[in-house]
């Protein structure tokens, strides 16, 4: 339990860092310190589209192995590695808001969502924990989301997926099952009175959608970095930040080395929020 309230208090205390700009407002000083892989989603999403007047935007999304304030983590292994490819394949994934996908009638705004932009690429380097956690490329194409995005009104964001099955981590049981007598975030003692929260372990199986949301499952999922396209859909070696990013791009951490995890099925979709 202490060790989730710490990992929250860094959250809390990393939230407040500003916006990372790597365009023609881009600092020097900012820049030197920012991690290569904002850097580097940005320029993998201008790879796949390149679009005169897009906002790009890198963001940090979810941390593996770490629970978020549902209770729930991914674990960074063969069958999480499976669902990068997801954000991309067989088409990018939607940038929307508050998780509405069109498909919840109670939610959906005149039969469809409010679509931001897309995803067109993803890294996994370390994060705020130091652990393996998933970065966004985004190209922002709607003009509203963009105004929202350079003032902060949207920041944080939240990552819907679908599952293949969730494994209670305190009795190794499929979650979803009657036999599982526990449930996430249930608080439970072990044999000294100490307490506890119930984790389960999501095996994901793919990526739905990103959404701009105020309060995220994980409070460090937010937008870290932009760069704003000029109207000429200039190549990004024009970038004044892109000496930086050759230098340091082959330093971004490459987390490979992981066991795999058994399939199972399941059908709910988890939104990290």
């Amino acid at each position: 339990m202490s060790g989730i309230k710490d990992n929250l208090k860094i959250e809390r205390e990393s939230i407040s860092v500003p916006i990372i700009r790597f365009d023609a407002n881009a600092s020097e000083a900012v820049v030197s310190k920012a991690p290569p892989v904002y850097q580097k989603v940005i320029n993998d999403a201008k790879k796949y589209m390149n679009m005169a007047g897009a906002l790009y935007i890198a963001s940090e999304v979810m941390p593996f192995d770490v629970p978020s304030e549902n209770y729930k983590r991914v674990k960074y292994d063969a069958e999480a590695k499976k669902i990068l490819k997801t954000f991309t394949h067989p088409q990018p994934i939607p940038v929307i808001y508050n998780h509405n996908d069109g498909t919840d009638p109670w939610m959906s705004m005149e039969g469809k969502p409010d679509v931001a932009g897309r995803v067109l690429s993803n890294a996994v380097a370390e994060g705020i924990y130091g652990v393996p956690t998933v970065f966004c490329g985004q190209m922002i194409t709607d003009k509203e989301s963009i105004d929202r995005i350079q003032s902060m009104i949207d920041y944080t964001q939240s990552i819907s997926y679908m599952p293949k099955a969730y494994v209670c981590e305190e009795c190794g049981m499929d979650g979803t099952s009657d036999d599982c007598a526990h449930y996430p975030g249930q608080i439970i003692k072990d044999k000294n009175g100490k307490e506890r929260r119930v984790v389960f372990t999501t095996i994901p199986n793919y990526a739905a959608e990103l959404s701009f949301v105020l309060v995220p499952g994980y409070r460090n999922a937010r937008v870290v970095a932009m760069e704003q396209n000029n109207a000429g859909g200039a190549p990004v070696t024009g970038i004044k930040a892109i000496s930086y990013y050759n230098k340091k791009v082959q330093e971004v951490v490459n987390f490979d080395n992981k066991e795999v995890v058994q399939e199972t099925g399941t059908t709910e979709t988890v939104n990290e929020n």
